[in-house]
């Protein structure tokens, strides 16, 4: 597997370019708690989930 860097990820427009400014921090505090309820809810139900991390 080859080593990405960040700004290779943005450059394909696979990811929004936020992480040098100052609420980057604040939204991914917020999005990581959408994503524990989510996958919380999928825990409970018994459902399988496909995560693809770059």
């Amino acid at each position: 597997m080859a080593y990405v860097e960040p700004g290779d990820v943005v450059e394909a427009g696979l990811c929004p370019p936020v992480w040098d400014e100052a609420q980057a921090l604040k939204m991914t505090r917020f999005v990581y708690g959408q994503l524990v309820e989510y996958f919380g809810a999928a825990a409970r139900e018994g459902h399988a989930l496909l995560v693809w991390q770059l």
